[in-house]
């Protein structure tokens, strides 16, 4: 397996809502751009949510997610994982989440976006005395396996 590096997160200090998936993709690794995967409906969603056509290209997604106050990065820095799939992951190596909301106070919200995401926040980072003791909602948003309506309805509640 190969050790597989993840991307920068895509915040500033206006975002309120930080999106945490578990580690990139192919895809996005290879672009280096969040959810690159046409197959992937995160960006499908969001323009639902918020009825609005986001383009398809980075920058332009990268400027709804400013104006949206909308953060994303992921639970991992990096990990061996045999193609994109989160089950073949191993020997994972945790992003610095703490620092990020340190440094970026206006994040308000967490959502974390599927199961291996959710699963690994809450053994490594809900026991983190500084993330624990802020004012922060935390939102496990829905699975790959759901329908395109579900996910909406669900992802949502981010939104509020």
């Amino acid at each position: 397996m190969l050790m597989k590096e993840g991307l920068e997160p895509i915040i500033d200090h206006q975002s309120r809502i930080l999106i945490l998936g578990t580690l990139p993709g192919e895809k996005s690794l290879t672009k280096r751009e969040y959810y690159a995967d046409n197959r992937n409906q995160f960006w499908k969603i969001l323009s639902c949510i918020f009825e609005e056509q986001i383009k398809q290209d980075y920058k332009s997604r990268r400027e709804f997610l400013r104006r949206k106050g909308i953060a994303l990065w992921d639970v991992l820095k990096a990990a061996d994982r045999e193609g994109s799939s989160d089950s073949s992951i191993d020997n994972p190596v945790f992003n610095d989440l703490e620092g990020l909301i340190k440094k970026y106070p206006s994040i308000k919200v967490i959502g974390v976006k599927g199961e291996t995401a959710r699963d690994i926040f809450w053994d490594e980072f809900s026991k983190n005395s500084v993330i624990s003791s802020l004012q922060i909602e935390y939102i496990i948003c829905s699975s790959a396996r759901e329908k395109l309506e579900v996910k909406v309805n669900n992802w949502q509640k981010l939104f509020l």
